[in-house]
């Protein structure tokens, strides 16, 4: 799933890296982060991204707060 996320957001940006929460069970918590290489890409990803589907889900995309 990370090989994912990393190919749709792709053309935002270099992506430095994603991960994805995932549940003690090994199953998807339903979010995860992106990190760009630039806070330029990652504007660019929280605009043009956001509402996207991926993997067939709509995903809400929005600045990390920590």
């Amino acid at each position: 799933l990370v090989a994912v996320i990393k190919d749709h957001f792709a053309g935002c940006g270099e992506v430095v890296k994603a991960d994805v929460f995932t549940e003690r069970s090994g199953r998807s918590r339903g979010c995860g982060i992106v990190e760009f290489a630039t806070p330029e890409q990652a504007q660019d990803a929280k605009v043009s991204m956001n509402n996207t589907e991926l993997d067939g889900r709509t995903i809400f995309v929005r600045e990390d707060r920590g």
